[in-house]
């Protein structure tokens, strides 16, 4: 009686741990997915606010890829451990795919007055999801944050890298090209916000940086080139150059 006791307890106490760990299973990823979605909305902005509409695009091509995911992690209750009501949560993310799609067609149009109109309301409507469905603790509102760091955006193109090198293993050759042009993207943006020391306190080589990335970026515009022409990524070659122009911002910078 003893063990069948014993054995009954462990079963519940096993079923109750599965049923934790698939909760926050699927609110890690409901968050993960979301932060994608904010993240590659937000680059939608800052690029075509940069008049990179290409870029731009396929950033919003992405966000409409992440909100088609986000229906299956919607977990059953925040973290407060308030009830989400899945049902307007949907009907939310169909209203805000809506309106990213009607955006990403102002932007192949070149319609400013309209990217203005479409980016205020849906600010307005993840604003109004957050405190509708009371899940405000689960992601970050929009606009919320400090600006990404050199570091980030390193990480960015080193993760963009492995994903292009992946489509390119697949011969998805168009998202090969998509994620490289992504990678001059963030190299154009990171000339701005380079530090002058490194987590060590080293004064950083700032020129021999700067000198390196225009010779990169002309390196992987070579390689889209290669990808559309001839269908071929030269990976390893990428890959040795992208570590060549990571090491010369932890060259000391000489003194003149």
């Amino acid at each position: 009686m003893k063990n069948i006791l014993i054995t009954l307890i462990a079963s519940v106490l096993i079923l109750f741990g599965i049923t934790l760990i698939s909760a926050e299973t699927s609110s890690y990823k409901f968050k993960h997915t979301m932060h994608h979605v904010l993240d590659n909305y937000t680059h939608a902005r800052i690029s075509y606010s940069l008049k990179k509409y290409d870029i731009s695009d396929i950033f919003l091509k992405h966000v409409l890829e992440n909100l088609k995911e986000v229906p299956a992690f919607i977990p059953d209750y925040n973290m407060d451990g308030m009830k989400l009501d899945k049902e307007v949560i949907n009907k939310r993310l169909n209203e805000l795919k809506q309106k990213m799609s009607s955006l990403r067609d102002a932007v192949r149009k070149r319609e400013l007055k309209e990217i203005n109109k479409q980016s205020d309301e849906i600010f307005r409507m993840c604003v109004g999801c957050h405190e509708g469905t009371k899940n405000k603790y689960l992601f970050k509102e929009p606009g919320e944050g400090i600006e990404p760091t050199f570091q980030e955006y390193m990480h960015k193109i080193s993760e963009d890298f492995k994903t292009a090198r992946i489509y390119s293993e697949n011969k998805e050759f168009n998202e090969t090209e998509e994620y490289l042009k992504l990678i001059n993207f963030y190299l154009g943006l990171l000339e701005g916000i380079f530090p002058e020391k490194g987590p060590s306190g080293i004064i950083l080589d700032r020129d021999g940086f700067i000198r390196r990335m225009k010779d990169f970026v002309k390196l992987n515009e070579d390689a889209q080139k290669n990808i559309k022409e001839r269908k071929v990524f030269d990976a390893e070659s990428f890959k040795k150059s992208l570590n060549e122009l990571c090491v010369a911002c932890h060259e000391p910078e000489r003194v003149k």
